[in-house]
């Protein structure tokens, strides 16, 4: 009954931004969208002893993030964010390395929201996710690599999955977001 957990989806066109969101949504994988939309889906799930409701933000596959403000605003509106990239697309993992730079230094400037930027522990809640490993044959990011990447960035959770094939990969995504941003919130602030 408390507010949404607000979840941002950011990363390049055609990487399966949608599909997970959706997948996690509605529990079906659609293969095909329109990649110009933007759109929110909201769901209600049962985490240990929390009901939680989450309000997922997917963001354009074609929009372009080099605007700040355009991002700024996201960055506010957002507790979490989802970095996807395709495990076949050296680029995507790239492009979701560019855009935690952007975050971390958008919300470095509004530290008073603690729920986005914890101070004391200097972090902000992201899952990084590589989507598409029922591409096996034409992997280019190994899962290791992708683990690798997500600790140097400083992310909370880190999946390698297949949102086409496992709807209980791509929940437990938002899951364990939920959870690291409510570990986060509960660790008491280290003073420097």
């Amino acid at each position: 009954k408390g507010r949404p957990f607000k979840v941002l989806v950011l990363g390049q066109p055609s990487v399966g931004k949608t599909a997970l969101s959706v997948r996690f949504v509605t529990r079906r994988f659609i293969g095909d969208y329109d990649p110009t939309l933007e759109r929110r889906y909201q769901c209600q799930r049962k985490i240990e002893r929390d009901c939680v409701t989450f309000d997922v933000f997917d963001t354009a596959g074609q929009m372009s993030f080099d605007d700040d403000d355009l991002l700024r605003e996201k960055v506010r509106w957002a507790d979490a964010f989802v970095l996807v990239y395709s495990i076949n697309d050296r680029c995507s993992l790239e492009e979701c390395t560019r855009l935690k730079f952007l975050i971390s230094h958008l919300a470095s400037k509004r530290s008073q929201r603690l729920s986005l930027c914890d101070q004391g522990c200097g972090g902000m809640t992201i899952a990084l996710v590589g989507n598409k490993s029922d591409l096996e044959s034409e992997r280019m990011i190994s899962a290791s690599e992708g683990l690798e990447r997500s600790q140097h960035l400083g992310c909370s959770v880190f999946f390698d999955l297949s949102v086409r094939e496992s709807y209980q990969d791509a929940s437990k995504v938002f899951e364990n977001l939920y959870l690291a941003l409510k570990r986060r919130s509960r660790s008491p602030r280290k003073h420097r």
